[in-house]
């Protein structure tokens, strides 16, 4: 397995994940905003931001980066057919299983 290789995989399948995620999180806040009354009391940029779609996107799953990046890794084996493109879910399973046991919930008061 070629370092430079695995490192290449694994930047671009991290921040590919995290791109096409929050795309599928932002597109769809966008669509339902425009269609829908501002009840949030600020400007169009907090009404999309009150979209309940969005908490898809975030902490503490983020479950449509973690959705994202199973769909292009399963999109990539079929275009790469390199050894180490097989390890590249490795780094970041273990960081995203780190995150949830290690999770604290910031209890009633905001961020």
């Amino acid at each position: 397995m070629a370092l430079p290789s695995f490192l290449i995989q694994q930047i671009a399948s991290t921040a590919g994940a995290m791109v096409v995620g929050t795309l599928a999180g932002i597109i769809p806040a966008i669509l339902i905003a425009a269609v829908t009354k501002n009840t949030s009391g600020g400007n169009w940029a907090d009404h999309i931001a009150d979209q309940s779609v969005l908490r898809a996107v975030g902490e503490p799953y983020f479950a449509l980066p973690v959705v994202a990046g199973f769909f292009l890794g399963v999109l990539s084996s079929r275009f790469f057919r390199s050894s180490s493109a097989a390890w590249v879910w490795v780094l970041p399973t273990i960081i995203l299983v780190w995150n949830l046991l290690s999770w604290h919930n910031g209890g009633h008061l905001p961020y």
